[in-house]
C-alpha cells in the first residue's frame, strides 16, 4: 500500500512531477524511513498530510529542512555553491513553492484515495475539484 501514495507524490498522470525526482528517488526515501502513512488513509487532517508529504519531498531532494521555503532555499544554495557554475540554475529545478506543494499534495491525496478505494462499492466523499482549483 505504500507504493500508491509514493507514486502519486512522485508524479503520476494526474499529479505534477517533482523536477528531478522520479520513482527511484521516491522509493529510496521510502526505504530510508520517510513514510507517507497519512496519505494512505482517508481520515487524516490535511495539515498533517501536508506536513508528512513535505518531509517526504525534502528527503527526496536530499534536504534536512522541514518547511518548503527552507527546502527550496537549501536546494538553491547547494546549486549555487557549485564552483563550475556559469549561470543561475533554472527555477524549475527547485522543489515546488509552498502553495504549489499544498496543491500537489491535495491532488496526490485525492488520487491515492481513488486508487485505494477502487474496488469498494462505497467511495469516500471527496470533491473532484479537491486540489485542482486556485483558492
Amino acid at each position: 500500500m505504500l507504493l500508491l501514495p509514493c507514486h502519486a507524490m512522485s508524479g503520476c498522470d494526474t499529479v505534477s512531477v517533482l523536477c528531478g525526482i522520479g520513482n527511484g528517488k521516491a522509493l529510496k526515501a521510502l526505504h530510508a524511513g520517510h513514510k507517507l502513512d497519512k496519505l494512505r488513509e482517508d481520515a487524516y487532517d490535511m495539515t498533517d498530510v501536508i506536513a508528512e508529504a513535505t518531509s517526504f519531498t525534502a528527503a527526496c531532494y536530499g534536504s534536512k529542512e522541514t518547511e518548503m521555503s527552507e527546502i527550496r532555499y537549501d536546494i538553491w544554495s547547494s546549486k549555487m555553491a557549485n564552483a563550475k557554475l556559469t549561470s543561475a540554475p533554472d527555477l524549475k529545478s527547485l522543489p515546488p513553492t509552498v502553495d504549489e506543494d499544498e496543491v500537489c499534495v491535495r491532488r496526490a491525496y485525492f488520487q491515492a484515495s481513488i486508487w485505494r478505494n477502487a474496488l469498494q462499492s462505497d467511495q469516500p466523499e471527496l470533491d473532484p475539484t479537491y486540489g485542482w482549483y486556485n483558492q
